[in-house]
């Protein structure tokens, strides 16, 4: 599993903006600042500091549907380090993106329509159709979305077939990993298979909920009913009205304990994923995930 997306701050002179040429101008806290645009990475410096941010991987190859693996990034951070006259190996990793791009058999909505809750995170969804896992605070996130289509909708031209993405985002390396992470540590892969591992454990929890097929032989009214309530409770969990009942339980009796409400949840997303004829995704799904992270 490779190295994608990057940020890191470090502190040379103000003065090394002006030599580069940076354009001047203000941020939204009214500090004066440069910026310079390298490819894709955009470089902020500030009195006292210097935010680099952007795709290593884009930097790098043009594209970031296959990232960067570690013993790749000590010669990108010495390309950049180059070109700003800064040591971007001792600079503070402020955000790591570990990503992988894999290949499936099916329209990747389909596997994306499966992923329902994880326990202590909650579940955002985009119009893009993308779906993120994030920590309360935001330390970091789990993501997963259309690769090829996100590609399309940038301007670009993604390879044939359907592309899964997903992504492990720490935006506070710190608080992730318990200690200050630099550029130099990434090239020693150390922080990448930590995220890894993260993500592969994250992902075992999330409760898939497969696409509903009308089971054959329906004849009474009695279980037409029944299949109609499994769509309705398959629905509720993929939309995160479980978690909303089960929160709501919660306010109206103090007095359960957490192990009542985190059965009353298994329950109920027991009941829903019961429901309809599998269709063998999500067993795929496992697979895809297992292979791009070595788990």
């Amino acid at each position: 599993m490779p190295y994608d997306g990057y940020t890191c701050s470090g502190s040379p002179y103000w003065e090394d903006a002006k030599r580069l040429g940076c354009k001047t101008g203000y941020d939204g806290r009214g500090r004066q600042i440069a910026m310079l645009d390298i490819g894709n990475m955009r470089a902020v410096f500030m009195i006292g500091g210097l935010s680099v941010r952007g795709s290593l991987a884009r930097y790098a190859k043009g594209d970031n549907l296959n990232g960067l693996l570690p013993e790749q990034v000590p010669e990108v951070l010495a390309s950049l380090s180059d070109r700003l006259q800064a040591d971007l190996t001792q600079a503070k990793a402020t955000r790591i993106d570990a990503a992988m791009t894999a290949r499936a058999a099916h329209p990747i909505p389909d596997y994306l329509d499966m992923l329902g809750a994880m326990p202590r995170k909650s579940r955002n969804t985009y119009a893009d159709g993308s779906i993120c896992y994030r920590t309360k605070g935001r330390s970091k996130e789990l993501a997963f979305y259309d690769k090829g289509a996100e590609m399309q909708a940038k301007g670009g031209t993604p390879p044939p077939g359907h592309w899964l993405r997903y992504e492990m985002r720490a935006f506070n390396p710190k608080a992730v990993f318990g200690c200050r992470v630099s550029g130099a540590d990434l090239g020693k892969g150390w922080p990448l298979e930590r995220l890894a591992a993260m993500m592969w454990k994250e992902y075992q929890t999330i409760t898939k909920t497969e696409a509903m097929k009308p089971p054959k032989g329906i004849r009474t009214a009695g279980q037409g009913k029944r299949y109609c309530r499994g769509v309705i409770m398959q629905t509720a969990m993929q939309s995160g009205v479980i978690g909303q009942l089960v929160d709501s339980v919660r306010r109206n009796n103090p007095e359960m304990t957490s192990k009542e409400l985190y059965r009353m949840r298994k329950e109920l997303e027991a009941e829903a994923a019961g429901h309809g004829e599998p269709s063998g995704l999500a067993r795929e799904l496992d697979g895809i995930i297992c292979e791009g992270l070595g788990a």
